[in-house]
């Protein structure tokens, strides 16, 4: 069954060539862009994940934290806007 499903992902469109040709030149960037889209609203965030602790330290021990930032105006604002009031 999982077979099925790989075999039908890597099918899709460009799925083949890009798990094929690793692009080794290209810089990584130490975030992540997303975005987010539901009817009219698109949301444009950028996410960072830190990794915390260290091997002697067992109860952080590879623990990852994700933070999701608005990448432009429109979408901090769009936050601000439906932020609960203080």
């Amino acid at each position: 069954m999982c077979a099925d499903l790989l075999q039908e992902l890597i099918a899709l469109p460009g799925i083949h060539a890009a798990t094929q040709s690793p692009t080794l030149e290209a810089r990584a960037l130490p975030f992540l862009t997303t975005t987010l889209k539901k009817g009219d609203v698109t949301l444009n965030l950028f996410t960072s994940i830190t990794t915390i602790g260290t091997p002697h330290d067992v109860t952080v021990h590879e623990l990852r934290i994700e933070h999701f930032f608005p990448a432009n105006a429109a979408t901090a604002d769009w936050f601000v806007s439906r932020a609960l009031p203080r």
